[in-house]
């Protein structure tokens, strides 16, 4: 859980994702209607720390590594895929290992589609 914040130090929001892949939240404007907009002052876990990009950049790998985890027998020769569907994993899969090298990383992540 994450706890989003104005330049008042007012409580906005709250991150439910298990990711923060997105610092630049920091110093964005929201615009929530007409006569309601605010900007980002903080960003903080669940213990009031502030996340820094070194907990963006945790997990960003984190998530990066569960997704090849869960994705490893696509590869193996005996998984129930073709060899298409295989192919599609694999290009999936060294997308997942080149994120770190995405302008931008860790503040702004553009995570790779799954295959179906």
């Amino acid at each position: 859980m994450f706890y989003i914040y104005d330049t008042n130090n007012n409580l906005k929001g709250k991150y439910e994702g298990n990711y923060l892949d997105q610092l630049h939240l920091v110093g964005a404007t929201v615009n929530e209607g007409e006569d309601s907009e605010y900007n980002i002052s903080r960003v903080t876990n669940e213990n009031g720390d502030e996340v820094t990009e070194e907990i963006l950049e945790t997990n960003a790998r984190a998530r990066r590594n569960t997704e090849l985890i869960n994705s490893d027998f696509t590869q193996l020769s005996d998984s129930p895929f073709t060899i298409e569907q295989k192919n599609l994993y694999y290009i999936y899969r060294q997308k997942l290992r080149e994120l770190p090298e995405q302008s931008g990383f860790p503040a702004t992540i553009t995570w790779p589609a799954k295959p179906i």
